[in-house]
């Protein structure tokens, strides 16, 4: 199912990850994020999320660039070298909840851009993002829950 949702303004602390995507990245560069975020009580406050900044059917992988992120307050200051943090503007999203199976990231992307594909709408030039929901990022098995989103303007018909 495919929601359209407003989404305001917020702010994340990310560490970047450079190179394929998939899940071992993925979770190396989250775990190194948990593991700083827990240390600092922001997991009991935080949506964890992730923002795959390119496509990897047009990007060498090794150029692929991956934030994991912890959701934090707007006036959040890093204290710590490797955190960095950005703002994601207010937008428009058409949302996925999906799981993942097996590490597999990739098919439910794939699908929601079928889906997307042949929809009325238009990417903008913001980040597509993933949310982790319900602590799944801690299932071993990495069967994970996952908001997919995508940031839209309707399309306009062609004149």
């Amino acid at each position: 199912m495919v929601e359209v949702k407003r989404i305001p303004e917020f702010k994340v602390a990310y560490i970047r990850h450079f190179g394929e995507y998939g899940m071992e990245g993925t979770l190396r560069t989250l775990t190194r994020l948990l593991r700083w975020g827990r240390s600092r009580g922001l997991l009991e406050t935080s949506q964890v999320l992730g923002i795959p900044w390119n496509d990897p059917r047009v990007t060498p992988a090794q150029e692929c660039c991956y934030d994991a992120c912890l959701t934090v307050p707007i006036d959040f200051e890093s204290d710590h070298p490797i955190i960095a943090t950005q703002v994601l503007p207010a937008s428009t999203y058409l949302v996925r909840t999906c799981r993942c199976t097996a590490g597999d990231l990739e098919t439910p992307w794939q699908e929601f851009l079928a889906w997307y594909n042949e929809s009325p709408w238009d990417m903008t030039g913001q980040a597509c993002f993933e949310v982790y929901t319900e602590n799944s990022f801690e299932d071993e098995t990495l069967n994970w829950s996952l908001q997919l989103h995508i940031p839209v303007v309707t399309r306009k018909p062609a004149p």
